[in-house]
């Protein structure tokens, strides 16, 4: 066990109660030895809907990146879209990681949204389409968002 998490279903905020390890990154363990690209999102259900992990705070954690970077493969960091998920595309920058900026529908607040409305491989394709690290194309893009 490494913590828990808890929802409220309503508009109380947090929406979320969390209490895990510090470091901790969900669904890591998931993570196949071939696979040459991992997803980084924000929240667990995003994380779980495209196969690949989430730092389930406001940022990227220096103890979550030492144990992300030892997957040795392609990090793209899939921010939620709105604030705090824009705010990620800088820390992802300074990591070394790419950021995906879908064209995705308005309506579609964050990967799971994308996984819902278009399927997972649609979703997935839009998002390794989509990952840069050139950082006008992502301030570009995050503008649209703040």
């Amino acid at each position: 066990l490494v913590g828990n998490t808890a929802r409220f279903c309503d508009d109380r905020k947090p929406k979320y109660i969390s209490d895990q390890q510090r470091g901790y990154v969900f669904n890591i363990d998931a993570q196949h030895k071939d696979w040459q690209v991992c997803f980084l999102v924000e929240g667990q259900f995003d994380a779980l809907s495209i196969g690949g992990c989430a730092y389930m705070s406001s940022t990227i954690l220096d103890e979550q990146a030492n144990l992300i970077e030892r997957l040795y493969r392609k990090i793209i960091v899939v921010p939620d879209r709105d604030k705090t998920g824009m705010e990620i595309c800088d820390r992802a920058l300074e990591l070394g990681y790419y950021v995906a900026l879908p064209e995705w529908d308005s309506s579609v607040k964050d990967t799971n949204d994308a996984v819902k409305r278009y399927g997972r491989l649609a979703t997935t394709l839009s998002i390794i389409q989509s990952a840069t690290t050139n950082k006008i194309k992502i301030e570009k893009e995050r503008k649209k968002y703040k």
